[in-house]
């Protein structure tokens, strides 16, 4: 989870009220957020990635403030209405075809404002703008541009400007190989025959995003009027980024001008702070919680959260900030209830059902796994549930085929849900090749298989990897490991997309096929950069142990 550093001097002069270290240390985790130390005036605290709007100081004064009662509620922004244009090009429409902008003035640019500008300009990108690759944010000196402004994308040598930090003048695709931006984030744009860029009235370039801004729109510490630019692939996470941008400013008593965009035939005026309203029943928050907390007390607790809400008998009405892109659901509304009352103002209760407990059957029998392998020497890991198309399919030259997805991921590395255990147990090796030889391994956990319906299996892998590493080796613990379970299991040939032709082969049981066992193929050790054989083996435990 990302962590933000701040000083203490600055957050309390940000909040309204000074609270002392030992305060702070005390009630910032009953937000939601873990202390991590103190070192002189700097603060470190880590904050959940899906909490993009606390990854400034801005953000978290904010929320504190409202948190700890020195002013509650939703905060108030004015967007001064202007005439600053942004012209949007049809050449954008299949690069990056999302572009939002705005001018903030009368930005006070002291250290701890640059400072905190840039860790939130980086920590979105990393976090919620997916390493840059959903959205990414340029600030420029206001000075520097001339409007109206226009988004467009040009041929990859056809337009030459100074990226930031630099004295040579390049094209965007110069800049691609010789600038270190360039060579960071090039595979964001290579792909395209032609790259998005955000030019000035003039024609000048302000910046080459998702890359780099132009020296021309420098920020220095004589600036005090901003043009802020968003471009990227997913308009949601565009907006987002923007309005998170432009409240925090706001917080050190900016002025914020709207941008007219226009893209197409439609215009649309930016930024929008209007909140959004959810509707929140009583009763539903009481079922989840198991507290009988009043509705009429509800509206207070969220206040401390920042909301604003109007009460209708039991159900209310509840008024969003722009910058809280964590509220999706109104069970997101009853976390914040429960972090407003107070996790250790819970009345703790016992279950009303009663019963005898025992170890469940499908357990010990697993435990049972677990301790025949851990007897020739394998060492248990443990994989998430979740994982990505890298992992799954593209490092093993493996057929994208219909798995379980996750819908709005908050993580590019976790974006759907395995459906064999292989491939982390394969990725798990390419990290720690850096340790000796030999590395035997084995999980015992959860994939869901997308059939007709989603199934979920348990599975074992075991993996064997060192210089001498063969089928027959890892054969022969496994046909012990039947034994053990004393189950009668048969072996047939087969083939397995990521395995050697010839060294694989798959077992059958009761007339089901169970799992596989095989050699990695060369090439797929080459695309984990593994140097020694791989041997890996696959079953469906449950099956076999039922």
């Amino acid at each position: 989870m990302p962590v933000i550093d701040f000083s203490y001097r600055d957050f309390c002069k940000l909040v309204g009220k000074k609270f002392s270290l030992k305060d702070l240390e005390d009630t910032m985790p009953m937000m939601g957020m873990e202390w991590e130390g103190v070192n002189g005036d700097e603060v470190s605290v880590e904050v959940f990635p899906n909490h993009p709007d606390l990854l400034s100081v801005e953000g978290l004064a904010r929320a504190y403030r409202a948190f700890r009662g020195v002013k509650d509620g939703l905060a108030e922004y004015v967007i001064h209405e202007s005439n600053y244009e942004l012209f949007v090009d049809d050449s954008v429409s299949s690069v990056r075809p999302f572009i939002g902008a705005a001018v903030v003035k009368g930005v006070k640019l002291s250290v701890d404002a640059v400072k905190s500008l840039m860790q939130l300009q980086e920590k979105l990108h990393i976090t919620h703008c997916r390493n840059r690759l959903k959205a990414a944010i340029g600030v420029h000196d206001l000075r520097a541009v001339k409007f109206p402004v226009k988004y467009a994308a040009v041929e990859p040598d056809g337009i030459r400007f100074i990226p930031l930090d630099s004295t040579k003048e390049m094209t965007p695709s110069q800049v691609l190989v010789e600038h270190v931006k360039g060579i960071k984030f090039a595979h964001l744009v290579n792909k395209f025959t032609a790259y998005p860029v955000v030019l000035s009235a003039d024609n000048d370039v302000l910046s080459f995003p998702p890359i780099i801004n132009s020296e021309l729109t420098k920020v220095r510490p004589s600036t005090v009027d901003l043009f802020i630019d968003v471009t990227g692939i997913d308009e949601r996470i565009v907006l987002e980024a923007l309005n998170i941008i432009v409240s925090s400013l706001l917080e050190r008593g900016a002025k914020a001008y709207s941008v007219t965009i226009h893209s197409g035939k439609s215009k649309h005026v930016l930024p929008d702070f209007t909140p959004v309203t959810m509707n929140l029943s009583g009763d539903y928050c009481r079922k989840l919680l198991g507290e009988p907390i009043p509705t009429r007390s509800m509206p207070v607790l969220l206040r401390k959260m920042g909301f604003d809400a109007i009460r209708d008998g039991e159900d209310l009405c509840v008024s969003i900030p722009c910058y809280r892109t964590d509220i999706m659901h109104p069970m997101d509304l009853v976390e914040d209830i429960a972090i407003s009352f107070g996790y250790m103002n819970f009345n703790p209760t016992l279950p009303t059902a009663r019963g005898v407990g025992k170890e469940d059957l499908l357990n010990s029998r697993l435990d049972y796994v677990r301790d025949v392998l851990s007897g020739f020497g394998f060492i248990e890991v443990y994989n998430w549930l979740l994982t990505n198309q890298s992992v799954l399919f593209s490092k093993l030259d493996v057929k994208v085929h219909p798995v379980v997805e996750i819908l709005q991921p908050k993580s590019e590395d976790l974006t759907i849900c395995r459906d064999e255990l292989a491939p982390q147990v394969i990725e798990f090796l390419a990290k720690n090749k850096h340790n000796d030889y030999p590395q035997s391994v084995f999980e015992v956990g959860d994939v869901l298989i997308l059939d007709k319906e989603v199934l979920q299996e348990k599975h074992l892998c075991v993996a064997n990897a060192h210089s001498h590493s063969n089928y027959s080796e890892l054969k022969a613990v496994i046909d012990v490991l039947f034994a053990e379970l004393g189950v009668d299991v048969s072996v047939r040939d087969s083939s397995k997309d990521y395995c050697i032709p010839g060294r694989v082969a798959e077992f059958v049981f009761n007339n089901s096929v169970v799992g596989f066992i095989g050699e990695l193929h060369p090439k797929i050790l080459a695309n984990h950069d593994l140097k020694v054989p791989v041997t890996v083996c696959e079953l469906d435990i449950k099956k076999l142990v039922d």
